[in-house]
């Protein structure tokens, strides 16, 4: 009778091993779930088509830059900060930007908009931020 109350007793012990075991497959395999869902419903915006304005001496370097949301949800407080560099020293131009970006976070006086997901059939529809050189081009800058 003691050999079968142990042997009830062994076989219960496994059987909860068991189910515990498959209980923590089953929660990893939901937050992995969980994690892949995240991650194909939020929202992917890129660039999409770049559209210069006519350079002209005198006048800082303008372009259009058309974006799109690809992914599956709206595109919340969507911001951003930009600037055109040129010039033979754009590279120390572009450093000294990110440095005063860097210096005056958070970004608080940036205007904020919503992005809803999908990709129109002309690119003229889609969102757009007109980009902007700090300083003007000169007519050297157009010539070389």
């Amino acid at each position: 009778m003691i050999s079968l109350t142990a042997a009830i007793t062994i076989i219960t012990l496994f059987g909860v091993a068991v189910a515990y075991l498959q209980w923590t497959a089953m929660r990893d395999q939901m937050n992995e779930m969980r994690s892949q869902f995240q991650r194909d419903q939020r929202p992917y915006v890129m660039p999409t088509k770049v559209e210069p304005f006519p350079f002209a001496a005198g006048k800082p370097i303008m372009v259009n830059l058309r974006w799109v949301n690809y992914g599956k949800s709206p595109a919340i407080k969507v911001s951003g900060r930009s600037a055109i560099f040129f010039g033979a020293n754009a590279l120390e131009q572009a450093d000294r930007w990110f440095e005063l970006i860097e210096a005056s976070k958070p970004l608080t006086s940036i205007p904020e908009r919503i992005v809803p997901p999908g990709v129109p059939t002309d690119l003229k529809e889609a969102e757009f931020s007109t980009l902007s050189s700090i300083k003007a081009i000169t007519q050297k800058n157009l010539i070389s």
